[in-house]
């Protein structure tokens, strides 16, 4: 046998993410693989009760979330065709629009994150992946500031 010391990681690309003004949702897309994929427990959580959504650092706790497995990621490994290597989800979040505590404004637009904890994905050898969060609107290390994109579905409130 080998040494296999490399954790099951995320990937996301904001060209996959949805901001639906009419609907008040966002959709994103993301994967998690690796070359020894063995499980996730994401498969078996339809609410996405394991990821957190935060607005500039506030849990946006009324947000309902529905996460569903796209599709197994196969690649060919060590010779072997169409082995899986893992798994692609699509995660909607929708209640965005929230009328706040005090009622003076409607609340959850910004920066948004999504933090994936860790071990929820396993591969063969027993490596779990690390923490993972996922923002967006704010712009990545390297990335082009003009790229940026704040979501916000929520409409003003006029009093």
């Amino acid at each position: 046998m080998f040494a296999d010391t490399i954790n099951p990681e995320f990937t996301y690309e904001y060209a996959n993410t949805v901001i639906d003004h009419d609907t008040k949702t966002v959709t994103v897309v993301f994967d998690i693989t690796d070359k020894y994929f063995s499980a996730s427990q994401l498969a078996t959580d339809a609410v996405a009760s394991n990821i957190k959504v935060n607005f500039e650092g506030k849990e946006a706790t009324n947000a309902t979330k529905v996460l569903t497995k796209l599709s197994d990621i196969t690649e060919t490994v060590n010779g072997v065709e169409n082995t899986k290597v893992g798994e692609k989800y699509k995660l909607i979040i929708k209640g965005l629009e929230q009328q706040t505590e005090d009622g003076k404004y409607k609340d959850y637009s910004g920066p948004m994150s999504i933090s994936i904890p860790a071990g929820v994905a396993t591969d063969k050898s027993g490596n779990t992946n690390i923490a993972k969060t996922i923002t967006i609107g704010v712009n990545e290390p390297g990335g082009n500031p003009e790229d940026q994109v704040v979501v916000d579905v929520v409409d003003p409130l006029w009093k």
